[in-house]
């Protein structure tokens, strides 16, 4: 604002400028200044400071205050320069109705001479439909306002002498949620420090300069029932209107948020439907810190409620977070038995693993459930010692138990035969399969598309294209089958690798875009199962001389698809990256990446 302000002042245009106070919503206060500030905006460039003088319009009443004030205005506008501009600054204190209503007539019928600026730290609380639908008003919000990763990389560069590596910066950017005040002190925090690489590793809310900008700027100027509000529903990653309220049953405070516009720079939109949203990274790590300091046990209870609302709409993985968090294992632990292997056949292999880590050791081996699921994770991170140990530890429990239930022993045979897909043991592999393969029960679709993809597998390094294409397709023709959805994601890899090796590129494509695209609408685009075929696609990009795009993929997903995938993604995958890194004359990077 003050930029504009001297912009237009440069251009020979007549400004005033005032600043509001909490003072301004007392109506004989406010009109004290008001005729005052267009008598400055008439005279020149100049920034209006409040004096005692009694320049004021007459006031008589709320409807002779609005009439007479608007006509006695746009006839000085009216009969004034070409060419004026009106700034008000910290319009959020103005909380008088009879104010914003004064200000929606104002606005809606400007003269055609005058520009108006308001600045506000929340969304103003005037009807702006008319204005905005006939292109007559333009808003800068927080998305605006928050630096992009290149300008945080700016402002850090300005710092000299301040060097700070590509990881780091991200990691400072995502930890700041590019708030320019916040990012400015961290770089000013980052130059003095004696140990950059500690300040960076443990950096939070909690650095002083940081802290007390965030307190005095921020959470100061809050009511106590808006801070009180958001201390208790920033214990979530994510909100939307109908979670406050379960978390905080505060009726009338959600009501009065008004889609929590009032919040501001507070809060950042997720989606374009504008129903789910979050608070600003730094500002939650304040407010927790604050909650779990002062009352520990309400901490507890509302990541309870979380929990059960989150359960209720069928969000399995933040109910369980939550449940953790609220120190219910058992509840935590009943969920994840439950729902744990729904994660993983969804491909949300680092959601399910960063849960279980929260998880006692113990309570986790003393469930058969969860060391089977444990060892998919072990699988999928290509971690197959661990794997092999945890798959005869069930093996165990089962001989034990002398239990012959055919559903549990099938899937003990699936997890070995992951062992050995992701092992390449294609011999012991095959074996298993075909031997399981008839005894496998009907209900069981996941475990009969693992022992096939076991067979595609193999099939596929014996040169026979015809077999591998027939479990692959198999797999890919259980539409429907939620269980199997990360398997179909290998089956179609599995099918594009055969197209490639016929010649048939563009069929090879075809099928990984209309796959990706079931994928997504069943799972979301962060599923790992769309990470593992996006990387086939890069690919086939590359060989169909489209280097742009297949750049453009392996930067995205850069090195997220190595470990969860079989040996033949990689002989596709792997001599392809180290290209694209020669093309785009990376010569070093494509070295690094083919050591590793």
């Amino acid at each position: 604002m003050s930029q504009f302000y001297h912009a237009f002042a440069d251009a020979d245009w007549h400004t005033a400028w005032l600043t509001l106070e909490e003072t301004d919503n007392d109506l004989q206060s406010f009109s004290l200044y008001f005729k005052e500030l267009f008598t400055e905006l008439t005279k020149g460039s100049k920034k209006y400071k409040k004096s005692t003088g009694d320049s004021r319009i007459e006031l008589g009443g709320n409807e002779k205050f609005t009439d007479q004030t608007l006509s006695r205005v746009h006839h000085m506008v009216l009969h004034g320069p070409a060419k004026q501009i009106l700034f008000f600054d910290d319009f959020h204190l103005v909380e008088n109705t009879v104010l914003h209503d004064f200000f929606r007539q104002f606005l809606t019928c400007l003269p055609n001479n005058l520009l108006v600026v308001i600045g506000s730290r929340i969304q103003l609380p005037i009807p702006l439909a008319k204005l905005r639908a006939s292109n007559q008003i333009i808003s800068f919000g927080i998305d605006d306002m928050c630096f992009d990763a290149y300008e945080g990389k700016q402002l850090f560069d300005c710092v000299k002498p301040l060097e700070i590596n590509a990881e780091d910066l991200n990691f400072l950017y995502n930890k700041t949620g590019g708030w320019p005040a916040v990012m400015q002190l961290t770089a000013i925090s980052l130059k003095v420090v004696s140990d950059r690489n500690i300040f960076i590793e443990n950096f939070s809310s909690s650095i002083k300069p940081v802290f007390e900008f965030l307190y005095e700027e921020v959470i100061a100027m809050m009511t106590r029932s808006t801070a009180d509000f958001l201390m208790r529903i920033s214990i979530a990653d994510r909100l939307c209107p109908e979670l406050c309220l379960a978390i905080t049953a505060q009726q009338k405070i959600v009501s009065d948020l008004d889609s929590l516009n009032v919040l501001g720079c507070l809060v950042q939109g997720l989606g374009s439907d504008g129903h789910w949203f979050r608070l600003h990274p730094i500002i939650r790590e304040v407010l927790l810190k604050q909650l779990a300091l002062e009352n520990p046990q309400e901490f507890h209870q509302l990541h309870n409620r979380a929990a059960l609302w989150f359960e209720d709409k069928g969000l399995v993985g933040e109910a369980i977070q939550h449940a953790i968090s609220a120190n219910n294992e058992a509840h935590a632990l009943e969920l994840l038995e439950e729902n744990g292997m729904q994660l993983i056949n969804a491909g949300y292999i680092g959601s399910l693993s960063s849960i279980i880590l929260r998880l006692p050791q113990k309570t986790l081996l003393n469930s058969l459930g969860m060391l089977y699921q444990v060892g998919w994770l072990h699988i999928l991170s290509n971690r197959l010692p661990q794997a092999e140990k945890l798959m005869q530890q069930i093996q165990s429990v089962l001989e034990d138990q002398c239990n012959d239930d055919g559903v549990l022993w099938s899937r003990l045979i699936e997890l070995e035969c992951g062992i050995c897909t992701f092992g390449e043991d294609y011999l012991r592999g095959t074996q298993l399969a075909e031997k399981w393969l008839p005894q496998v029960p009907a209900s069981e679709v996941r475990v009969q598309g693992t022992l096939r993809l076991m067979l595609a597998y193999t099939n596929l390094n014996k040169n026979d294209y015809g077999g591998a294409l027939e479990q692959a397709r198999w797999v890919l023709s259980q539409l429907g089958q939620e269980t199997i959805d990360l398997t179909r994601s290998y089956a179609a890899s599995v099918r594009s690798i055969v197209f490639y090796h016929r010649g048939l590129l563009k069929q090879s494509q075809l099928g990984l875009e209309v796959e990706q695209k079931q994928l997504a609408r069943n799972l979301g685009v962060s599923s790992q199962a769309i990470i593992i075929i996006e990387s086939m696609r890069a690919a086939n990009f590359y060989h169909q001389g489209e280097l742009i795009k297949a750049h453009a993929i392996f930067n995205k997903r850069d090195r997220e698809h190595l470990k969860m995938v079989p040996a033949d993604h990689l002989l596709a995958i792997v001599p392809v990256r180290a290209r694209v890194y020669e093309h785009c004359g990376s010569f070093q990077q494509a070295l690094d990446y083919l050591l590793e």
